[in-house]
């Protein structure tokens, strides 16, 4: 299976296109800045003190509040869909 890359830079100005949409129904009212970069949460059905690799992820991206410091994650395949 061929591996699927999405370069940050090449997919920036559709993720700021989205954001722009879902916004006001997020309840985003701040001036927010966007992290450039892909954020990778993973998911596991169990919780213990060790450190679990592997997985499935859901890959995310970040805007962090200006004046609050807030994050605010919003999963990429929801703004992008099908492009991951």
């Amino acid at each position: 299976m061929a591996e699927k890359k999405l370069m940050f830079a090449d997919v920036k100005e559709d993720i700021l296109t989205a954001l722009n949409k879902v916004r006001t129904e997020a309840g985003i009212t701040e001036t927010v800045g966007l992290v450039d970069g892909f954020i990778n949460s993973s998911l596991h059905t169990e919780v213990t003190d060790s450190i679990i690799i592997g997985g499935p992820i859901v890959p995310m991206i970040m805007l962090v509040g200006k004046n609050t410091g807030r994050i605010y994650l919003f999963a990429l395949n929801i703004l992008l869909p099908g492009r991951v």
